[in-house]
Formats: structure tokens, sequence, C-alpha cells
């Protein structure tokens, strides 16, 4: 029996350890590290705290265990300063034993009753789970995935099931070595299907991150391309331009003014290269700009009023400005699609510290705002309002401003960020 105790205890610490983890993540961005030194320390503090727990048995000095251990993993792999890493820790400890009184006076009230401990333990983690992941739903947006709504579904469905599975392998029939067995299957069943949905959403965030790296690569080298093409055709102009005029000159003398504009036009056609929308010798705004603007006229037929005012050194990172230059012109690229009537105006200033941006295009009038964000015209449900909502998060990086209009077919966004450089 006290084999059974120790292997339950242990795996109720792992998900709890596992819980509170996710709950410090909730404060602090995670540090790039060796995955096998994580796993080898996550697993120390794990099983230091389980043996005082089980061998001492006394609350307090697991407490303290917890506490120590979470401090150090939270400053070898977290980010952040050192108060707010402890008020993460202090937190995370306080959140568990929240959720253990409130389950244990909601079994004592009668509302849910619940008869044995073991199974209280279970619910108070579970409980404590469920509503971190309702907290990262909302505030970690980049981190985590939109699953369906049949996803978070079978998550709630697996926390109620785990409940009533495990009141009913503690009734009296069964044995204490089954009821031990039954409810740490049931906890491995919770941290495996939790830890998975974790890896889930990470991957679909890396996704993402290579997606964004991949179209930024994409307007780097089209501009470079545009740079070469226009270096190469004025070396070419340079050195053939003394015969160019002389045989023009030619065709004026003898009145040949027909022939003198077809030679021009050819001449003007031989040197054209891509067009630069927008020059201001940052590369990273004129990658961008240049290459949605390149798009947007050829493709979509619309002549874009532009007005650009930045410096040429780099005045914040290249990947922020990437989302949210490269979200908004996308959206309004899908907007023009849908309409005869095409409109775009774009406004770029930088100045002391502060960059605004201002996109207006037509569209069709057509407006769908659901959970607090607006949703674009894609067949995939998911990835609805995804690209105003990485604006957003890169917004409020900077503590910024970002707010819509929506007048006459005309959808509008205007951003005010806050940048001192990089």
């Amino acid at each position: 029996m006290r084999i059974y105790e120790g292997l339950l205890s242990a795996i109720f610490n792992l998900f709890g350890l596992y819980v509170g983890i996710r709950v410090i993540k909730l404060f602090l961005p995670v540090k790039v590290t060796n995955k096998r030194i994580t796993i080898l320390a996550y697993a120390g503090v794990w099983i230091s705290n389980w043996f005082v727990y089980y061998f001492f048995n006394t609350q307090n000095l697991t407490t303290i265990s917890l506490f120590v251990g979470l401090m150090l993993v939270t400053f070898i792999f977290f980010d952040g300063s050192a108060g707010k890493k402890l008020i993460s820790v202090i937190v995370s400890i306080a959140s568990g034993a929240v959720s253990e009184n409130v389950i244990w006076t909601i079994s004592k009230s009668g509302i849910i009753p619940v008869e044995n401990e073991l199974v209280e333990s279970l619910c108070a983690i579970v409980a404590e789970f469920l509503v971190v992941l309702v907290i990262e739903r909302y505030i970690h947006l980049e981190r985590y995935v939109f699953l369906p709504m049949g996803g978070y579904i079978n998550i709630i469905v697996l926390a109620i099931g785990s409940v009533i599975l495990s009141e009913i392998i503690v009734l009296p029939e069964c044995s204490n070595g089954i009821i031990m067995v039954g409810l740490g299957i049931i906890s491995l069943m919770n941290v495996s299907t939790y830890y998975i949905y974790e890896k889930i959403s990470e991957s679909y965030r890396q996704n993402l991150e290579k997606a964004a790296m991949k179209r930024q690569m994409k307007m780097y080298k089209r501009q470079f391309e545009i740079i070469g093409q226009s270096q190469e055709n004025l070396k070419s102009i340079r050195h053939d331009m003394k015969n160019h005029l002389s045989l023009i000159y030619t065709y004026l003398q003898n009145h040949e003014y027909e022939e003198a504009c077809e030679y021009v036009e050819r001449f003007r056609e031989n040197i054209e290269t891509g067009k630069e929308y927008v020059k201001t010798g940052n590369v990273e705004v004129d990658s961008i700009l240049n290459y949605k603007l390149e798009h947007i006229d050829k493709k979509i037929g619309c002549k874009p009023q532009i007005l650009i005012d930045v410096p040429s050194q780099v005045f914040m990172i290249d990947f922020d400005l990437n989302i949210i230059l490269g979200n908004l012109l996308d959206n309004a690229i899908e907007a023009l699609e849908k309409v005869e009537k095409k409109y775009l105006s774009i406004e770029v200033k930088f100045f002391k510290g502060a960059l605004y941006i201002s996109i207006y295009n037509s569209f069709d009038g057509k407006v769908q705002y659901k959970n607090q964000r607006f949703l674009s015209g894609k067949d995939e449900n998911e990835k609805h309002g995804i690209g105003l909502i990485n604006v957003n998060k890169i917004v409020k990086k900077y503590d910024g401003i970002m707010k819509f209009s929506n007048k006459d077919q005309i959808f509008g966004v205007d951003i005010i960020i806050y940048v001192n450089g990089v």
C-alpha cells in the first residue's frame, strides 16, 4: 500500500508542478535553453518536492520546498526582473492553495460532494488548470493556438470526466490498490493531454514565426533586386548614352520625329526596372512597402496615396515592423479585391520616438466583429482576425494605441507606438 501511495503522490505532485509552471508562464517569457537541461531541472524540482511531501508530510515544509524549487527554475529559465519573478512564483503557489480551499469549501457545503481527499486534490489541480487555460487564451494569443470549440469542449469533458471517474474509483467496493492505480492513471491522462495541447500551440506559434520570416525575406529579396537592376541599368545607360543621344539628335535634325519618339520609347522600356513606390533609405520600410505596393498596383489595380516620412536608420525591431505593416496591408489587399472602387491611403511617420501608422482602404461595407476582434473573409474560421490580433500584440508591446474607424465604406486603422530605437 505504501508503494501505491508513493506513486500516486508523485503523480499528483507532477501534475501540480506542471500547472504551477504554466501559471509562471503567464507572467514571464521563457528563455531559449537546452531542452535536456530544462527537463532535468524540472525533474529535480519535482522529485525534491515530492520527497519532502511524502516523507515529512508537513504542509509548511512542502510549500517552502516548492517555493525554493520554483524560484530556482524561474531565475534560470525565465526572463524578467527579480521582483517580477518573485511575484510570479508567489502567485503560482497561492493559486494552487486557493484552488484547494475553493474545492474543499464546495465539497463541505454539499454543493458538489467529494468524499475522498485524493479526489479533492485532483479536483483542485484540474480546476486551477482550467482557469489558467482560460487566462492563456486571452492574454497570450501569440503563444497558444485558437482551438476549434470542439477542442475546448474536449478539455472540459476530460476534466469533468476525470472527477467523475475518480469518485467512482474511490467507492467502498474498490480496494485501496485499485483506487491508487486508477487515480494515478487519470492524473497521467490529464497531464499528457494538456502537454500535447501545449506542444501543438508551440508548433503553431513557430509556424507563424517561420511564415513571417519567409515573407520578410521575400520582401528584402525583391527590394535588393530592384536596387541591383537600377544600378546595372544605370551603368549601361552611362556607357551608351553618347550613342543614344547622337542617334536621337540625328532623328530630330532630319525632322524624323516619329522615329525619335519610337526610339525613346524603346529606350525607356529597356531601362525600366521594378518600380520603387517608396524610397526612404530605410531598407526595412522600403522592402515591406514596395513588395506590397507592387502587388496592389499591378494585381489589384489600385493607385495608393502614399506619405512616408521615416529615418533611414533602424528605429525599431524589423520583425515587429513587418508584422504591423505586413498584416495591415494584407487586410487592405483582401478588402480591395472585393470592391470596384478602389481606394488606399498609407501614411507612416516617425518623429521623436513616436511611430504613427495610418492605413485607410475601401471595402464592401460588411464588418464582422466577434469576441473583441474583427473577422476577415478567410475561409478558415480559426484564422479570422488573427492578423489584427498579432498587430495589436506588437502595439501593446510598445505601449501604443490602435484605433479603428468604419465610415462610408472606408475602413481605417490608426496606430501610435513609442520606440526608442534598437
